[in-house]
């Protein structure tokens, strides 16, 4: 679910501080361990995270949302022994809600979480592990509680604006008060573990990229009970 401000808002020597801030986070030092025939497609990204670390990121789960929901409608047709007939709008909606909220808070929420860690070291000498530990705890309770209940709203007001109808903030409770229990365990066997390897062993500038690459199976069985 980690990056400087926006270099949009900052000046040209911060944007400078703020590449330097990220290249010792780690982040750079992912390329040396890549082939080289995925080291300039990582430079690319790498850049553009460093530029537009909040378009980049909300780009990405833009895609990857659209591409859990592919595999959701697909396991779906599969389960029903149908063949598959793509619903676009829904398809659409995950995109949009990925870009348009997903990415933006994942992105802030994250970087808030870094500083939690930051202020910890220099506050208590915390090591990096006992960070990882207070960022999960922090992630899977105040992060879940702000999250979860609010997606389902923002697919329902995407959806409606697409399908050009007035968004039924009802049915959007009743889905969120009928599948907020199995989203809820789900997201518990899956994101403490990830997130605690994320905000212990991944660069900071890539923690979103990393939470993006697991959410597309989770991602998969939640548009199954969202949409």
């Amino acid at each position: 679910y980690q990056q400087k401000l926006n270099p949009s808002l900052l000046s040209s020597s911060s944007s400078s501080a703020e590449q330097n801030d990220n290249n010792l986070r780690g982040g750079n030092a992912i390329a040396r361990k890549l082939p080289s025939a995925l080291v300039q497609i990582y430079g690319i990204y790498m850049k553009a995270l460093d530029r537009k670390p909040l378009i980049t990121k909300s780009i990405t789960t833009a895609f990857i949302s659209a591409l859990g929901d592919r595999f959701a409608q697909s396991i779906e047709a599969n389960t029903a022994g149908t063949t598959l007939v793509l619903n676009w709008v829904r398809l659409a909606t995950f995109f949009i809600a990925g870009g348009i909220f997903v990415g933006p808070f994942v992105h802030t929420w994250y970087e808030q979480l870094w500083k939690l860690g930051r202020w910890m070291e220099k506050k208590f000498g915390s090591s990096k592990k006992l960070q990882a530990v207070a960022q999960v705890v922090t992630d899977q309770t105040i992060g879940v509680a702000l999250f979860f209940p609010t997606y389902f709203y923002v697919y329902e007001v995407i959806e409606a604006a697409i399908s050009m109808r007035v968004p039924a903030f009802n049915l959007a409770t009743a889905k969120c008060r009928e599948q907020i229990g199995s989203v809820l365990l789900l997201q518990y066997y899956v994101w403490p573990l990830t997130n605690w390897i994320n905000f212990a062993y991944v660069p900071e500038s890539l923690r979103v990229l990393a939470s993006d690459i697991v959410a597309v199976i989770f991602n998969a069985y939640l548009c199954t009970l969202v949409a």
